[in-house]
């Protein structure tokens, strides 16, 4: 499994782990060699093949043609794929039987869980994939102090993995542990690649953490891409029950994302045409999912609705 290694002073970082396949050390040395260098990143799967010929050209000879570890991975992850999840669901569990320390397994298994709908397997599941992550890591790693870069790709499954845990906390209605995990992956990576500030918000209007999402929104000023921080500072002050507040944060979330207001408002909310999976950032498909995912803290708030009453008024 991948180990964590500090690269700096607080700075952390999983090794390459080829333990999943039956790569000669040649080609493992060749290729860690080439990820230290940042040289890998840089090429493609083609120009890495070709200077392996080149440089090495019977380091390949000995490769076995047994099923390896990432085969079997990549075998149930197809299945998933096309829609087989029983029988994803069966590799899953044969394969964490067999390899039970492989974190990427139980991430697998956890991903079949919650495409059945099973959502207390899925949460265990991925408990159980941040546990076997985490049970070896070095004794001076300091959740409070510690970042793991999502620039690193060796870093993107743990963090990947910490998301989906606290997105399976949420799932059932657990919002505390769900807070604790996304909070955690916010200071491991202030970046926020994965976008967990978006469920992060939501987080704190179920549990009315208010202060908090003023916190988040100090933290990503005029965020375009997170919706849920400009717009839910609003609702925190209405919550909050502060007219004034919210009436100055909704006149500047308006400037931010002016199209979420107009969504808003609407009385009908139609789904825009040609949605194909990726969002505009300001446009018409980010505004309706913010209204289709948060809409209901609006509705139930009286200072929120007249706010998109005046809007209204103000529109005519």
């Amino acid at each position: 499994m991948p180990k964590l290694k500090k690269v700096s002073k607080n700075e952390w970082a999983f090794e390459a782990d080829y333990s999943r396949s039956n790569m000669p050390k040649d080609v493992e040395n060749f290729l860690e060699q080439k990820l230290k260098s940042g040289e890998l990143e840089q090429m493609s799967p083609e120009q890495v093949m070709l200077e392996l010929m080149t440089t090495m050209p019977d380091a390949l000879i000995d490769l076995s043609h047994e099923p390896t570890q990432f085969d079997e991975l990549a075998a149930t992850a197809e299945l998933l794929q096309i829609g087989s999840f029983f029988e994803a669901k069966l590799s899953s569990e044969s394969y964490v039987t067999t390899f039970p320390n492989d974190p990427d397994g139980w991430g697998m298994l956890a991903s079949t869980f919650k495409m059945m709908d099973e959502d207390v397997s899925s949460m265990l599941a991925y408990r159980m994939c941040i546990d076997v992550y985490t049970k070896d890591f070095p004794k001076t790693f300091d959740w409070k102090k510690a970042k793991i870069d999502w620039g690193f790709l060796e870093n993107r499954p743990f963090l990947t993995a910490l998301s989906q845990l606290a997105l399976s906390y949420a799932d059932l209605d657990m919002y505390e542990p769900a807070i604790e995990w996304a909070e955690k992956l916010i200071h491991l990576n202030p970046t926020d690649n994965i976008g967990i500030r978006s469920n992060l918000v939501k987080f704190y209007l179920e549990t009315k953490q208010y202060q908090k999402i003023f916190n988040l929104a100090k933290k990503y000023p005029e965020d375009t891409i997170a919706v849920e921080i400009p717009y839910g500072e609003v609702l925190a002050y209405c919550y909050l029950d502060d007219v004034e507040n919210a009436q100055k944060t909704w006149l500047s979330a308006q400037e931010t994302l002016p199209l979420v207001a107009k969504e808003l408002a609407k009385k009908r909310h139609p789904k825009p045409k040609n949605v194909d999976g990726y969002v505009t950032i300001g446009g018409a498909d980010q505004a309706y999912y913010y209204w289709e995912t948060s809409g209901q803290y609006w509705q139930n708030n009286v200072i929120a609705q007249q706010l998109i009453e005046d809007y209204r008024n103000a529109k005519k």
